[in-house]
């Protein structure tokens, strides 16, 4: 499981909004804000010159828990 799991990692970066025609942070982005996203949605807004990398510091690793089934609900009663 752990070499299915190392090379599904999801990576974060910061960007800077360059225009105001896409979503950063849950809102409509304002010139000059910055925000994070995953780094396969940036890279096209980057590509489109909608925005520009600031930082690629926040990443994570998906953990064994995340691949997992959730947990059937409870009935309550």
């Amino acid at each position: 499981m752990r070499a299915f799991i190392e090379p599904l990692k999801i990576r974060r970066v910061k960007v800077r909004a360059l225009t105001p025609n896409f979503y950063l942070n849950g809102h409509q982005a304002q010139v000059g804000e910055e925000g994070i996203m995953d780094f396969s949605d940036a890279s096209y807004l980057i590509a489109a010159s909608k925005a520009e990398l600031v930082s690629e510091e926040p990443a994570r690793t998906i953990a064994a828990r995340d691949l997992q089934d959730p947990l059937p609900l409870r009935r309550l009663v």
